[in-house]
C-alpha cells in the first residue's frame, strides 16, 4: 500500500513539475512591471509579425564567495535561528521571507546561510528552486530566489508537493514585494536594511581595487606579447595584481634582453587588503631572465624573498637594491653570487641580524666581487655574525665602501678585517 502510494504522488508531483516551471517563468517575467507590459504592447501594434521573444530575469544559482560579503552577520545568524527552530507550525512547511529593495542583498544572504555548515545536518535535502529530489518525509531546505508572482493560487500550487515533506523543512523566500511574503510566509518578514556607511565604503574600496587589479594584471600579461624587449623595465603598482598567474603570463624569464628591471609595491604596507602569500607568489613568477644586470624590489610586503632571488645562476646580476620591504623577516641568501658588485639594503624593519643566510648556506667565498655595501634605516638589526670555512674567514675580499646609517642598535660585530678597506 505504502509503495503505491509513493508512486502516485511521484506521478502527480510530475504533473506539478511542469506547472510549477510555468508559474517560475512568470515570477521571472512580472519582474518587468506594469509599464514595461504596456510599452511592448503598443510596441507590438507597431510590430505585426516580429517574432515574440521572452524576457527572463537570469537564474541565480546557491553558489556564494563569502570573502567578499561584508555587513550580514547578524542577518544570517538571524535567518539561521529561524531554520534550527523546532517550533512547527500547523503549515507544517514553515516559510521565511527576505524582503528588500533590488540589489540590497536577499539572494546573497540567501545563498550565505543555504552554504552554511551548521544548517548542513538539519536538513536530508537542501533545493535551490530545484524540485527533482524525492521530498517524500524528507527534511527539506528549499530557496525561491526573487518571487514576484504575488497570485495566492499560483502559490498553492507551488505549495502543494512540498507539504509531503518532514516537519524540520524549511522554505526561504526572497521578493521585493511585500504583498508575495503576505501570502507565502508563516513566520515574520526579515527585511533587509541598508549597510552601515564604513561596509559600504569598504566594499567600494574593493571593488575599485579590483578594477585598478584587473588593469594591471592586463598590462602585466600584455608584456608576453613584447618578445624584443630590452634595456630598461619599471613594473608599478604591483600590490593590485590580484591574480598572481597573471605574473607568470608575463614571461619576464623569456626576456633575455632586459639589463635593468625595477618592481615596485605600494609603499602603503598596512593596507589590510594586501596579502603576504600573494605578493611571495608575485614576486616568484615575475623571475626575470638570467642576464638581468639590475634589480631594484621596493615595498614589497611578503615575509621572505623567493629562491630565485640570489641564485647564482644569474651570473650578469651587478646591481641589486631592496627598499621598504618591511615585513621580511630575514635578509635575501645573495652571497653566492658571482659578480654581484653593488648592494644597497634600506628600510628593512623586522632585520635583527646579519648571518650565514645572507652569505649564502655552506659558500666558501661569499660575496667574492662585492664592492659597494650599504645598509640604512633598520632600527632592530642589532648583530652582525661571521661565520668560517675550513678554519678561514672568506668574505667581501673586494669591498671598498661599506655604509652604514640609522642602525641605532647595531653597535658591534662590525666587519674589521676586510683587505680593500
Amino acid at each position: 500500500m505504502k509503495d503505491r502510494h509513493v508512486k502516485i504522488w511521484l506521478a502527480e508531483l510530475q504533473d506539478l513539475a511542469y506547472d510549477m516551471d510555468d508559474i517560475l517563468d512568470e515570477f521571472g517575467t512580472e519582474a518587468l512591471g506594469s509599464k514595461l507590459v504596456q510599452e511592448c504592447r503598443a510596441n507590438r501594434k507597431n510590430d505585426v509579425g516580429r517574432p515574440k521573444r521572452k524576457i527572463e530575469r537570469p537564474p541565480t544559482t546557491s553558489l556564494v564567495n563569502e570573502a567578499l560579503v561584508y555587513g550580514r552577520e547578524e542577518d544570517k545568524k538571524a535567518i539561521i535561528d529561524l531554520l534550527l527552530m523546532n517550533d512547527y507550525s500547523d503549515d507544517k512547511v514553515i516559510v521565511i521571507p527576505i524582503v528588500g529593495i533590488g540589489g540590497i542583498g536577499k539572494t546573497t544572504l540567501a545563498q550565505l546561510v543555504y552554504n552554511d555548515d551548521s544548517i548542513k545536518d538539519h536538513f536530508d535535502i537542501k533545493v535551490w528552486v530545484e524540485l527533482k529530489e524525492k521530498l517524500y518525509e524528507n527534511n527539506f531546505l528549499l530557496v525561491l530566489d526573487d518571487i514576484w508572482n504575488g497570485r495566492y493560487h499560483d502559490w498553492n500550487i507551488l505549495q502543494f508537493p512540498l507539504e509531503v515533506g518532514g516537519l524540520r523543512s524549511k522554505i526561504i523566500v526572497t521578493t521585493r514585494d511585500q504583498n508575495v511574503s503576505s501570502i507565502m510566509r508563516t513566520v515574520p518578514n526579515h527585511s533587509l536594511k541598508e549597510l552601515p556607511n564604513d561596509d559600504c565604503l569598504f566594499i567600494l574600496t574593493q571593488h575599485s581595487l579590483g578594477e585598478k587589479g584587473q588593469g594591471v594584471g592586463y598590462q602585466i600579461r600584455e608584456l608576453n606579447n613584447l618578445s624584443n624587449l630590452k634595456g630598461q623595465l619599471s613594473l608599478s603598482r604591483l600590490e593590485n595584481l590580484v591574480n598572481a598567474q597573471d605574473a607568470l603570463e608575463a614571461r619576464l624569464f623569456d626576456k633575455s634582453n632586459l639589463d635593468d628591471l625595477e618592481m615596485k609595491w605600494s609603499a602603503d604596507l598596512k593596507d589590510d587588503l594586501r596579502k603576504e602569500g600573494v605578493e611571495k607568489e608575485v614576486l616568484s613568477l615575475l623571475q626575470p631572465h638570467k642576464k638581468l644586470k639590475k634589480l631594484i624590489i621596493k615595498y614589497y610586503g611578503g615575509l621572505a624573498f623567493p629562491t630565485w632571488v640570489g641564485d647564482p645562476s644569474f651570473k650578469n646580476l651587478i646591481f641589486l637594491n631592496f627598499e621598504g620591504c618591511q615585513k621580511c623577516t630575514s635578509l635575501p641568501s645573495i652571497g653566492k653570487l658571482p659578480f654581484l658588485k653593488v648592494v644597497c639594503i634600506k628600510g628593512m624593519s623586522f632585520i635583527n641580524r646579519v648571518d650565514a643566510e645572507f652569505y649564502g648556506e655552506k659558500c666558501s667565498n661569499a660575496f667574492p666581487s662585492l664592492e659597494i655595501l650599504h645598509f640604512e634605516d633598520m632600527p632592530e638589526l642589532k648583530e652582525w655574525n661571521f661565520y668560517q670555512v675550513d678554519g678561514q674567514t672568506r668574505f667581501f675580499k673586494c669591498l671598498r665602501d661599506l655604509s652604514v646609517k640609522k642602525c641605532p642598535k647595531l653597535l658591534r660585530s662590525q666587519p674589521s678585517c676586510l683587505p680593500c678597506l
